[in-house]
């Protein structure tokens, strides 16, 4: 009988998650946030006993708590924007290009309350 992976499919989740944030593209410094960004996610997501498998089971309602729970610690407007561009990089290099839309009537910056912000 064949052994299976060592690795959970939530393991292995994690790991292709980082490996499209990596796979993004830019300079090094960006694809070295971009991967900070995503463990920082993943850190949230396994926090409160989100265990995803595969990439279609990212929800919008994820990243909208995720936001929101970043908002409750005080984290400005400006980052948050920041974090949710390089979180839609992600979305766009695993294919999720409906929730990589920025005009995405969910997940858009207005739609998450953190628009207006000037640099």
């Amino acid at each position: 009988m064949a052994q299976g992976s060592t690795r959970s499919k939530v393991e292995l989740f994690r790991k292709v998650f980082i490996t499209h944030a990596r796979q993004a593209g830019g300079s090094f410094v960006t694809v070295a946030d971009r991967a900070r960004i995503a463990r920082h996610f993943l850190d949230y997501l396994k926090d409160n006993g989100i265990k995803l498998r595969q990439m279609d089971s990212l929800k919008v309602k994820y990243i909208e708590h995720y936001i929101a729970e970043r908002k409750a610690n005080n984290i400005s407007h400006r980052t948050l924007q920041n974090e949710m561009s390089m979180l839609r990089a992600i979305l766009a290099q695993a294919g999720k290009h409906k929730l990589a839309d920025p005009d995405n009537a969910r997940l858009s910056n207005r739609a998450l309350g953190i628009a207006d912000t000037s640099r």
